[in-house]
């Protein structure tokens, strides 16, 4: 008799604790509230609905297999799509398998979620016409959530070298949300390389470079120009141009002014910038990085540090070029002169 009441007991209590974790499940994760992780904070920039949230519901005793067409037109089918997928939204209705394919190939599996993580997000590559393919495994009424980000045609921009680059408005300006990577003005002419310091003392002709003549600096942190490449009037794609400094002060100015712009126009955290990145949000989605400069005898520092940014203006007679800085260590996005031949970063503009 003893024994039966402790059976008992014991069972009472495993399934009073079962309710109490499926409570606990459901007001951690409520199936009409789920906590997709924006986009904009993987990508750097702005991205926009592409596959409308769909849930995809077992709703048999068979595994479910079901496709979709992905065909929007109105989106730049490059890289920087991102898909989001929730498995569930408790123990109850997480599916015991699952995969999803782009145009045949996996991009997520049940092995992508880990202990307690019911929320997996990757960066996919879609062309117009792919394929989302969902294969789901587990008893009727589990379910999983999928969704897609992706970049619209009208923020996306491609150079004469076939870079392309995220735009982002910021204000009444559109903005290149990346540094330029060109080696070539757009009418195909291209930009000369100076490699010894003893060469570049005093040169007079557009130059780029990529930081220490390293290519691999090249996806992150672009090139960097001197004012004769930018003053060129050819180095942007067609449609936009190198900015002078009324523009990057009406760049300031919507944001608040020069003490307090820098912040919000630099990327987040310290994978690029030096620690401790001031006052860092980019909540410009300007994404501004320090990719040094090239100094006046050819040397080339502040990586990690500093970004500068150059303008097409003058100061004074003319004799030195204009150029905005951003630093680690503060806020303040403001103007400097330098001579000519120094070489920084290039965001340009739209016309």
């Amino acid at each position: 008799m003893r024994s039966a009441v402790r059976l008992l007991v014991f069972t009472l209590f495993l399934i009073a604790l079962s309710c109490q974790q499926d409570e606990i499940d459901r007001n951690l994760l409520r199936t009409d509230d789920m906590p997709f992780i924006p986009t904009s904070e993987l990508a750097g920039t702005a991205s926009v609905n592409y596959f409308a949230e769909e849930t995809f519901t077992i709703t048999t005793k068979d595994a479910l297999v079901e496709t979709r067409i992905l065909n929007n037109p109105d989106y730049e089918y490059l890289e920087n799509f991102f898909i989001s997928v929730q498995n569930g939204n408790s123990g109850k209705t997480k599916v015991a398998k699952l995969e999803i394919l782009i145009d045949g190939v996996p991009v997520i599996t049940y092995a992508d979620f880990k202990t307690n993580l019911n929320i997996v997000q990757k960066e996919i590559t879609l062309q117009e016409g792919s394929v989302l393919e969902v294969r789901l495994d587990g008893s009727r009424g589990r379910f999983v959530k999928i969704k897609i980000d992706g970049y619209l045609k009208n923020t996306t921009i491609s150079d004469i070298d076939g870079n392309y680059y995220h735009t982002v408005q910021i204000c009444d300006q559109w903005w290149m949300a990346e540094n330029l990577k060109t080696t070539k003005l757009n009418d195909g002419t291209p930009l000369t390389v100076i490699f010894a310091e003893a060469d570049w003392w005093g040169h007079t002709i557009p130059t780029y470079c990529w930081y220490n003549h390293d290519v691999t600096n090249k996806d992150v942190y672009g090139a960097l120009y001197d004012w004769y490449a930018v003053t060129s009037g050819n180095l942007c794609p067609t449609g936009w141009h190198a900015p002078g400094d009324e523009e990057f002060q009406e760049l300031a100015d919507c944001l608040g002014g020069n003490q307090v712009a820098g912040g919000k126009l630099k990327e987040t955290g310290t994978v690029h910038w030096q620690s401790p990145n001031t006052g860092a949000t980019n909540e410009s989605g300007f994404t501004a990085l320090p990719g040094g400069m090239r100094d006046i005898g050819g040397l080339f520092k502040a990586l990690g540090t500093g970004a500068l940014f150059r303008s097409t203006a003058v100061t004074g007679d003319g004799a030195q070029g204009n150029g905005w800085s951003l630093n680690y260590f503060g806020t303040d996005f403001h103007l400097l002169d330098y001579e000519r031949t120094i070489s920084m970063s290039v965001r340009c503009v739209k016309d």
